[in-house]
């Protein structure tokens, strides 16, 4: 790592509190403003900018035009901005107002800080601190901003988090204008960076129409993206197989610059993957065309990374694949590897169980063992018993990896009792109720802003196995009443009925208090509790 020498004493500084050239170049930086030391002495190419609200008095007033495009649409007062997540409700209070007139881009900043807070957990793949730097730039860095549908879609995402009223930019008028710049960037010739952006921008959009119980136009964005991302070769990153003659992409022209932006591009992928897999499960059904299907024995590219990992050259430069999938289900070792590979990973066996009947006759090897329950039980077991403890990460100390693994220890649950569904096996069974039991385990009731819409359809599928589980021990009860004639002798609940209507209502209570900030859990809930009143 680069390492900048200086003679200063510098004291270790809070979390954060680093400019942001020092926190890209891992130096150390005083923290000083306008300039930090290391700034002033070593010139950047940007300038020195801070990730807190304080550094707003440094921005220049010639930003890029989109970033205030349509404001004056927007009249009115709004609250301060926030650093936090807690901090972010609270801070909109009627008691400290800014004039919009004067702080055009105070609002800007404060609602992408509330969302970068929570943006690994909805399908954000971009270098946040990249993002965050290019909004705020002159033009004359010469640095490519956000496009303005990813700029109004981080902005919805901000206001939906924050729960700030800031009058003009309510969620529907930044829901529309999301919807209108999105649809004009889609069918734009422009920059690369403008397409990566503008896939971006669909999985934000349709993650918060999933979020929002709004599942057909949130599957409608999502295979957008989905064809951005095969149109661009995204599924044929570091591929080692020769290009066919003719077969072009759309950013063929246009390698990515460095390491970071490849390992964009790559996460950018598996982001679509995983929202395409999610909505499938909301739909309890197959429908349209997935990433994973193009097909998933020729997807080439690799597996996911954290941002800082790429920078740090963790993909070796002569690194070439083949067949990521193909290897997934045959004979990847599972070693150890970052909690988002794991995810991906995860939703990707889930996907290929709930779709084995449709492959059922492709020739995925000499003995067609991967469509066999067996093999893929074992499987998943090994992948299972690779992951890291449930709760290893604090939810607090690393809150985006508690969240991403999680997620990969409840699809792999899921992924079990679907084979069993799959097998013909009673889904009522032993191992499908504890892996029930695993998914209602793996989000314990805490803060519900983070949490993706995804759950609310893992929920419903446990929930269902536990409410079979009862209904099959009560039916059981009351049958063997009726042939001995016992009356209400054998009424009384088991043990094991007692402790699976616990499970169920500790399961419920659960989703009641993230049901307060997504509304498709919400729905699913309502549902669940239905079901619940008829047993």
């Amino acid at each position: 790592m680069h390492q900048t020498s200086t003679t200063l004493k510098l004291r270790p500084l809070k979390r954060g509190s680093a400019c942001l050239n020092c926190r890209r170049l891992k130096i150390k930086c005083d923290a000083k403003r306008p300039s930090c030391g290391p700034c002033k002495r070593i010139p950047r190419q940007t300038q020195c900018r801070y990730s807190n609200t304080r550094c707003l008095e440094q921005e220049p007033e010639s930003v890029l035009p989109h970033l205030t495009e349509g404001l004056e649409e927007f009249p009115g007062k709004f609250s301060p901005p926030c650093t936090t997540s807690e901090s972010c409700s609270s801070s909109c209070s009627e008691n400290s107002l800014f004039d919009l007139e004067t702080s055009p881009l105070l609002v800007i900043q404060m609602l992408l800080q509330c969302f970068l807070i929570h943006a690994p957990q909805f399908g954000f793949f971009l270098d946040p601190e990249r993002f965050y730097e290019s909004a705020f730039v002159s033009p004359a860095e010469e640095v490519h901003g956000p496009s303005p549908g990813l700029l109004s879609v981080v902005c919805l995402w901000g206001v939906h988090l924050s729960q700030c009223s800031i009058p003009g930019f309510s969620e529907p008028d930044l829901l529309r204008r999301s919807r209108r710049y999105i649809s004009i960037e889609i069918s734009a010739d422009g920059h690369p960076a403008n397409i990566l952006h503008t896939i971006q921008a669909l999985v934000l959009l349709a993650t918060y129409l999933f979020r929002n119980n709004s599942l057909r136009e949130a599957e409608l964005h999502a295979n957008s993206a989905a064809t951005l991302v095969v149109a661009c070769g995204l599924h044929k990153l570091r591929s080692a197989r020769e290009s066919c003659a003719g077969n072009t992409t759309l950013l063929d022209d246009a390698p990515p610059r460095d390491a970071i932006e490849e390992g964009e591009r790559i996460r950018g992928f598996w982001a679509v993957a995983f929202l395409q897999t999610g909505l499938g499960i909301a739909f309890e059904s197959h429908r349209g065309c997935y990433v994973l299907e193009s097909p998933s024995v020729d997807i080439d590219t690799p597996w996911p990374l954290e941002i800082v990992d790429y920078e740090e050259g963790l993909l070796p430069p002569d690194y070439l694949g083949q067949g990521t999938v193909r290897h997934l289900i045959m004979d990847d070792r599972f070693p150890a590897s970052p909690i988002c590979m794991l995810q991906a990973k995860a939703s990707v066996l889930f996907h290929h169980v709930s779709r084995v009947p449709a492959f059922g006759n492709n020739d995925w090897g000499s003995s067609g063992m991967t469509t066999s329950s067996t093999w893929l039980a074992m499987r998943i077991s090994q992948f299972w018993e690779s992951l890291p403890p449930l709760h290893v990460f604090g939810a607090e100390t690393d809150r985006p990896a508690a969240r991403a693994l999680a997620l990969a220890h409840a699809f792999t649950a899921a992924a079990t009792i679907t084979l069993h569904r799959r097998a013909n096996a009673s889904e009522n069974s032993a191992t499908a109720v504890a892996a029930a039991r695993l998914i209602l385990e793996s989000l314990q009731a805490g803060d519900s802003s983070d949490t993706h819409p995804v759950w609310g359809g893992l929920f419903a599928l446990a929930c269902n196995v536990l409410l079979g589980r009862v209904r099959a021990l009560r039916a059981f009860r009351e049958a063997l009443a009726a042939e001995l004639g016992l009356g209400t002798l054998v009424s009384t609940p088991t043990a094991e009925e007692e402790e699976i209507v616990a499970d169920l209502r500790n399961g419920f209570a659960t989703m009641a208090v993230y049901a307060g900030e997504s509304e498709v859990i919400g729905h699913r809930l309502k549902l669940l509790l239905e079901q619940y009143g008829t047993i």
